[in-house]
């Protein structure tokens, strides 16, 4: 029952001595606090001198207490690199006593690495972390002193109390370098959040600030950092570090190999759909494999060299932003529940700098879009206080009328207004201002560039306080003078087709009676008994008559456009008018949208489909409400082509319905000509095609809808 070290001759008192000094020593020297991190070598050394054994190990519990880590061996052969299964230590129990190791069931798993060492008996002290002061009971250990003996051992009591102090020893330095690496770490992790909150605040890009928060953290924290953000159903890598630039690129291969979507199984995928953290101590080759999606996978996986990870979600109140993920090799200490924490703190402060980072961008581009707008509608931005008075300067007025804010403060801009719409204007404005709610107006202003005043519509929105009252006013103003003048040519436009048909029509109906008068007069001419009085006077009237003939066909010949018909897109044409009414929708804050198909060709006179189509986009402009929607659509339905144009206003009544293609009838009572839809119908015809109607009239949905039916060909 002896041991390699015992000294033959060696009396049981010198014996009791010598373990006496031993643990007098490993008291000054465990317990000395001069060493920062806990010394596995010195628990060994003194494990030697305590007690003479073949064998000697200090084992560190990695968590779970499944997997225990070799920390320091002697009289062993370390074959194992990394961690053990080594579960034989209970949380009720400061020692395992093991005088049989064949027959005890707690070390059955570890019988095969024994029998190749030749070890048959072996005494564990665990490294308690503390107990319960009401229950006694303890908390865990948090790693082991293992002796081992390769011929049958009994323990004496005084070799089980030795080891027990010992291991309270050993235990303390454990928990008193727990504490001082808790201390520096915690100090650590503050200046690392401080130093965080500085890089996240620094610039509005939040993607330059992710990629300099993941090298700051593999600098302290992790080996390796990647963040990914939600993008629909896909979790790209914006953001990748690891402190070995190989194992970086190695990184950013797999994830542009295997990335990562929605539902995908994977831990970032579930982490970002729960919003729950995970974090794995121990990614055993076992893991790896379960979570494998094939044989290259793996051995991507495996060349990371990832043993420890945490995935932390980046969320905000309202949803998940993405998910960071934190790793260490092997050679690092595997996280832990307080890492775990301090990993949730920094992705908190990284979710707050990429949503205010996005609030920012999703500021600008409104603002953007606000600029982008009001230039493309030529409009100007203004507001005013309660009196309708600028009180701080207005560029875009400025730079519009050319008045300087000492000349259009107060009530100053009047003077940029026409003098005949002046105190017009002034009147409407103060009188709008006792009625809270949104104003048109029309004026005309003076325009520097042109040096003409233009018409302009004026819109203005009161803005509320807490109490109801007006702040101020803002709105817009919109020059229209050019929609005035195309809207006028329009009408011009529209007169002069409706006149022509009407001539064409009223020459059409005189060319029949006309024939006939010619040929009784031809008839008349015929007569012998005619005298030459009368047979002149016959001859004067068919030279009258030709001469109207002549007139009637140069009129029908006027009405004729010139052009002939020719293949024409529908699409195109409806696209070009649209366009041209683009901002008398705006001025009515209407929605003017198109579904327009391309290549759809019909045999037509390009002049009438556009003058067609020009008078139903103005019907619908005219009967629409602020803030409706015109929708245009133009498609090949077999061999027709379709255009239908659907608006938002209160529709035809029953009463109107069987009246609205009639000539001269009109629901426009001071504008309307009454002939346009008239004509509209009369040149589809002409066309071959169809023009049509349908209305809903309900309070809730309601408008008109016109459509126009052409034949599809692609050849005249």
């Amino acid at each position: 029952m002896g041991s390699t070290e015992a000294t033959i001759g060696t009396s049981g008192q010198d014996l009791a001595v010598r373990a006496r000094r031993a643990l007098v020593e490993a008291s000054s020297a465990l317990l000395s606090g001069n060493e920062s991190t806990f010394q596995p070598a010195s628990v060994l050394h003194y494990a030697r001198l305590l007690m003479a054994a073949d064998g000697y190990a200090v084992w560190q519990d990695l968590g779970d207490r499944r997997l225990w880590q070799l920390l320091a061996c002697h009289g062993i052969t370390n074959t194992h690199e990394g961690e053990w299964s080594f579960h034989i230590l209970r949380n009720d129990a400061e020692l395992l006593v093991v005088e049989d190791v064949t027959a005890e069931p707690a070390v059955a798993e570890r019988l095969e690495w024994y029998a190749a060492e030749g070890i048959r008996s072996l005494l564990m002290v665990g490294l308690e972390m503390g107990k319960d002061a009401a229950t006694g009971a303890l908390f865990g250990f948090r790693g082991s002193i293992a002796f081992y003996f390769r011929e049958p051992h009994i323990f004496t009591p005084e070799e089980l109390d030795n080891a027990r102090v010992l291991g309270n020893l050993a235990a303390s330095a454990l928990r008193m370098a727990a504490l001082r690496e808790g201390e520096q770490r915690e100090r650590a992790r503050l200046a690392l959040l401080a130093e965080a909150g500085v890089v996240l605040s620094s610039s509005l890009d939040y993607r330059k600030t992710l990629d300099s928060l993941v090298r700051m953290a593999v600098s302290q924290f992790a080996d390796g950092c990647t963040v990914s953000i939600l993008e629909g159903e896909n979790l790209p890598a914006v953001a990748v570090a690891h402190k070995d630039p190989a194992r970086e690129r190695e990184i950013r291969e797999f994830t542009n190999t295997y990335p990562q979507r929605l539902h995908d199984g994977s831990g970032s995928a579930i982490v970002a759909e729960t919003g729950l953290p995970r974090l794995r101590a121990l990614m055993s080759d076992e893991y790896l494999v379960s979570t494998a999606r094939s044989a290259e996978h793996l051995r991507m996986l495996r060349q990371l060299g990832i043993s420890s990870q945490i995935l932390v979600p980046l969320k905000t109140h309202r949803h998940t932003l993405g998910v960071m993920r934190l790793t260490r090799g092997v050679e690092s200490a595997p996280y832990n529940e307080d890492d775990l924490k301090f990993a949730e703190e920094l992705a908190r402060r990284a979710s707050a700098a990429i949503e205010n980072a996005t609030l920012y961008g999703e500021l600008s581009l409104s603002e953007s879009r606000y600029r982008s707008l009001t230039e493309a509608t030529s409009a100007l931005a203004y507001t005013i206080d309660s009196s309708g008075r600028f009180t701080e300067p207005q560029p875009a007025w400025a730079a519009y009328t050319g008045q300087a804010w000492e000349q259009h403060r107060d009530y100053g801009w009047a003077e940029a207004l026409h003098p005949d719409d002046r105190q017009r204007m002034l009147n409407d404005l103060l009188w709008s201002m006792g009625d809270i709610c949104t104003h048109t107006h029309g004026a005309r202003v003076w325009h520097a560039a042109s040096k003409t005043y233009r018409h302009c519509t004026v819109r203005a929105v009161p803005m509320k306080d807490e109490s109801g009252c007006v702040r101020e006013w803002v709105g817009i103003i919109v020059d229209v003078h050019d929609q005035q003048l195309a809207e006028e040519k329009l009408r011009r436009t529209e007169q002069l087709a409706t006149a022509g048909r009407m001539a064409a029509t009223v020459a059409h109906e005189i060319n029949n009676p006309l024939e006939c008068v010619t040929n009784l007069v031809y008839l008349s001419q015929q007569s012998t008994e005619l005298d030459e009085a009368t047979r002149g006077y016959l001859a004067m009237a068919s030279d009258e008559m030709q001469r109207v003939a002549q007139i009637v066909r140069q009129t029908l010949g006027f009405y004729r456009e010139n052009a002939s018909p020719q293949p024409a897109d529908i699409g195109e044409i409806a696209l070009e008018v649209k366009q041209l009414y683009r901002r008398n929708a705006m001025a009515k804050m209407l929605n003017l949208t198109a579904e327009i198909e391309s290549n759809i060709t019909a045999c037509v006179v390009p002049g009438e489909i556009r003058q067609v189509i020009t008078n139903l986009i103005a019907n619908a402009i005219d009967a629409s409400e602020t803030g409706g929607e015109i929708h245009i659509e133009a498609h090949r339905a077999e061999n027709k082509i379709v255009v239908r144009i659907l608006d938002q206003g209160p529709g035809i009544s029953d009463e109107n319905f069987g009246h609205l293609f009639e000539p001269f009838f009109t629901t426009k009572r001071d504008s309307g000509t009454g002939l346009g839809l008239w004509v509209s119908r009369g040149l589809i015809e002409k066309h071959h095609g169809k023009l049509t109607v349908a209305s809903h009239i309900h309070p809730r949905f309601h408008g008109a809808v016109f459509t126009i039916e052409l034949p599809y060909s692609k050849v005249c």
